[in-house]
């Protein structure tokens, strides 16, 4: 394989990881823990500067079942495979199960239009962003805490 071709792929895989990531509105970390890597190897695998092994990239396919192997590794088909019924109803089923909030939000499904739905994950997508800004300042306080000299006698 020349060194052309090898960087021609490595540019191509990256941008198909990164598409990836960004039409699940996945962080980089969150690629990474599905991958079981590191966030800096998978960086790089991004940036075109590294290529996943055949592991990295079989852990990927198994941790996302309807991704089609044939899109990720030569960018041909859709991202996704047409999910078969029993597979959506069974991820479904194990979403719903023990979750009493889940099914109630369910029961309500039917009687909302879609500005209702468009609003519902708005919200919800909001609410997850204040959520992980909240979980970076925490860590932003907890190094700063790190960081101040200990008061004596104040």
């Amino acid at each position: 394989m020349s060194k052309k071709f090898s960087l021609e792929f490595a540019q191509a895989l990256a941008a198909r990881l990164s598409q990836l990531r960004q039409e699940l509105h996945w962080h980089q970390r969150d690629m990474a823990r599905n991958m079981t890597i590191t966030e800096r190897v998978y960086r790089r695998y991004e940036a075109g500067e590294q290529v996943p092994g055949s592991d990295k990239l079989t852990a990927l396919l198994d941790n996302l079942k309807g991704l089609n192997s044939e899109w990720l590794f030569q960018g041909t088909g859709r991202m996704f495979k047409a999910a078969r019924e029993p597979e959506l109803g069974q991820v479904l089923l194990d979403i719903v199960e023990n979750r009493p909030s889940i099914q109630r939000i369910v029961m309500l499904l039917p009687s909302l239009d879609d500005d209702d739905l468009e609003g519902v994950l708005h919200h919800v997508a909001e609410r997850k962003k204040l959520r992980d800004l909240l979980s970076q300042l925490r860590t932003m306080m907890i190094q700063l805490e790190r960081l101040a000299p200990a008061n004596s006698d104040a």
